[in-house]
Parts: structure tokens; sequence; C-alpha cells
């Protein structure tokens, strides 16, 4: 098995736990409410990076494509939002963030915590790794191991709106479907926030 095999089969292996973890604890309604959108999420950024931005490519050589994106990336994004918003809400099963912002602002001390950890993995651990073994190919490449540093302002504000918005349409406690409907149709909304964001950035500081 090669490294590119091995990586595809690391994140379909971890979407596949959070998957059967999430069931477990949760159950299969809030599971799907939760995963789908997310999966989707993750291939609507791939998609418009890869695609319509083109601002990396991929190698061939991955096992199944879905329009243009490797499926095991799609996975990824499930398996790194996830698990992050899981080690989250594992530090004192969320009392710690009711104690740091309150009840009220629970919800945004949990989605910036999982964008803090996910982007913080991606920067130290995933684009360093998928640099070196030509995972994926930056054009053009940035100053971080290949990456320029506004993909990690895109990591933090995808993952920050997801869990968010999430979260947020969850109070009142709605049912499954209503919730997975509003979840579906924030989408729009958070794409226009996290091209905002991009855009303010590279105006900022330029592409680096």
């Amino acid at each position: 098995m090669g490294v590119l095999q091995a990586f595809e089969a690391f994140w379909t292996v971890a979407a596949a736990l959070g998957a059967i973890h999430s069931v477990r604890k949760n159950g299969a309604g809030a599971s799907i409410v939760f995963l789908v959108p997310l999966f989707v999420w993750g291939f609507i950024l791939e998609e418009a990076t890869v695609v319509v931005i083109r601002g990396y490519y991929y190698p061939t050589g991955y096992s199944f494509y879905l329009l243009g994106v490797p499926l095991a990336i799609t996975l990824g994004w499930v398996a790194m939002i996830y698990w992050s918003r899981e080690a989250t809400l594992a530090l004192g099963e969320r009392e710690w963030l009711r104690r740091l912002f309150g009840p009220r602002l629970e919800v945004v001390g949990l989605a910036a915590s999982t964008a803090a950890l996910a982007t913080a993995f991606d920067a130290l651990v995933l684009e360093p790794f998928a640099n070196a073994n030509a995972l994926w190919v930056w054009t053009p490449p940035g100053a971080w191991f290949g990456t320029p540093f506004g993909n990690f302002v895109g990591w933090a504000v995808s993952v920050f709106t997801f869990v968010f918005f999430h979260g947020f349409l969850k109070l009142g406690g709605p049912s499954h479907r209503r919730h997975l409907a509003t979840l579906a149709l924030s989408l729009p909304l958070q794409l226009l926030l996290l091209q905002a964001a991009t855009l303010s950035w590279v105006a900022l500081v330029g592409y680096r």
C-alpha cells in the first residue's frame, strides 16, 4: 500500500468510526442532521476551490472521485470536524464552555474551539504531510510548507460557521427534519461568509 492509498484508507476509516460513534452517542436522527450536511459542506468547499477557483489540484491516483474531488478528501472534512468537535465536548462535557462563555454563548465557544482544533491539525499535521507527499498541489504554492496562510483562515471560518449554525439552529429543540432543512438552507449563507473572510484576508495580506 502506497502513501496515497494509506491516506485514503485513514480518512475513510476515521469518517466511518465517527459515524458509528455518533449514532451510538446521539442516535441515528441527530447523526444524519450533523453528518450529511457536513459531507455536503466539505464537498462544496472542495469543488469551489479545486474546480472553480483552481487554488490547488489533486494528482491522479485516488481511488474514487466525485465531480473531480477525491471522495477521501470529503470524508476527511467529515472526520476532522466531527472528531475536533467531539474532542472539545470531551473536555469536561461542555462544563468548561458554560463557565467560560455562559449558557447563551456556549454555541459560540463550541464552534470556536472546534475551529481552533481542526485548523491547528490542518496547519501542523495535514498540510505539511500532504505537501511532502504531493497529495495535492497548491497553485501557486504558499509560504507554509507550500500552503498559503489564507487556507487556514478558510479552515477556521468554514469550521466555525458550520458548527455554529448547527448548534444555533438546534436551540429550541426543533425536530430532526426541521433542523436538517434549516441547516441545509444555511449553507449558501455560510459560503458567503467564508468568501467574505477569504477575500478580506487576500485584500489585507495578499496571497502568501
